[in-house]
């Protein structure tokens, strides 16, 4: 979301290239008071704070973006099945609101639910009809949540905004598709799940001390050792 907020693609690629040179710009000894902000024009930068974000699949992931949104003071709105207790939305800061409702609602739709009969292809060209122009469609769930040829045609005629993908039907994403180039697109290869920082080595680990235990030996790594 902050990468499609702040055009972060965009402006990397515009420095990159040296785009000042087009725009007929001579780099200067910049001050406190003396600099060039934005001096590429990159156009349609936004923040996040105030956006709606409506997240569809509000589970332990979804809940801790929710709680991740609220840092930035957005509104979070949900659809899952069935409404949390309201006790839960409370806590949150959560609204419930029905598919079609928060599509023409939010700023951000964040996608994330299993890919199973019922969701595949939930996304398509009749729900991106209900988007706004400036929605942008966040999918870190699977790729075939989304109709991509759908997308495709959304992002291209201008029917949302943006899209960040981190996941896609195909992995790796094949280079014929059309996606790959566009100006309003964010594209990551399915690394939204975490760091990896040494995640292999604590799986590992981890398995190793459940069958160390119940082999009657003592595991690595106790904290209350005074409670085994």
């Amino acid at each position: 979301m902050i990468t499609c907020a702040r055009k972060i693609i965009s402006s990397h690629k515009s420095v990159e290239i040296g785009a000042y040179r087009e725009l007929g710009l001579h780099p200067i000894r910049t001050t406190q008071r003396e600099h060039r902000a934005n001096w590429s024009q990159i156009m349609g930068i936004s923040e996040l704070k105030g956006a709606i974000v409506g997240i569809i699949g509000m589970g332990d992931i979804g809940m801790e973006l929710a709680r991740r949104c609220q840092a930035f003071d957005m509104e979070v709105v949900y659809h899952q099945r069935e409404p949390h207790p309201k006790q839960v939305e409370t806590m949150l800061g959560l609204r419930f609101l029905d598919i079609d409702s928060l599509l023409s609602t939010a700023d951000y739709v964040v996608l994330i639910i299993p890919q199973t009969p019922e969701t595949e292809r939930l996304i398509g060209r009749d729900q991106f009809e209900r988007m706004k122009p400036t929605a942008v469609l966040i999918n870190v769930a699977r790729g075939g949540i989304v109709d991509e040829d759908a997308l495709y045609e959304a992002l291209v005629s201008g029917q949302i905004a943006m899209a960040g993908l981190d996941v896609f039907r195909e992995e790796p994403l094949p280079v014929s598709s059309g996606l790959i180039g566009l100006p309003n697109v964010v594209l990551t290869p399915h690394t939204g799940g975490g760091s990896y920082l040494r995640r292999t080595d604590d799986r590992a680990a981890g398995l190793s001390n459940i069958l160390t235990f119940f082999d009657g030996g003592k595991p690595s790594g106790i904290v209350n050792r005074d409670c085994i």
